[in-house]
């Protein structure tokens, strides 16, 4: 894997969102370097879906 990768990863989830793409997730691999920084992208993902979609 080159060391980018992840980054790299997280800018193409980065530009699906600014498209209007809310039903991705960043794949994350147990103990890779940005392992954090994917897992709170995906929750702030989810936060975002929970607010757009309206009161339940």
């Amino acid at each position: 894997m080159r060391i980018t990768e992840p980054i790299d990863e997280l800018a193409d989830a980065a530009e699906q969102v600014i498209a209007g793409n809310l039903d991705m997730e960043v794949p994350v691999r147990r103990g890779e370097e940005f392992e954090g920084l994917k897992n709170a992208f995906n929750e702030m993902l989810r936060n975002i879906r929970k607010i757009t979609s309206g009161p339940s």
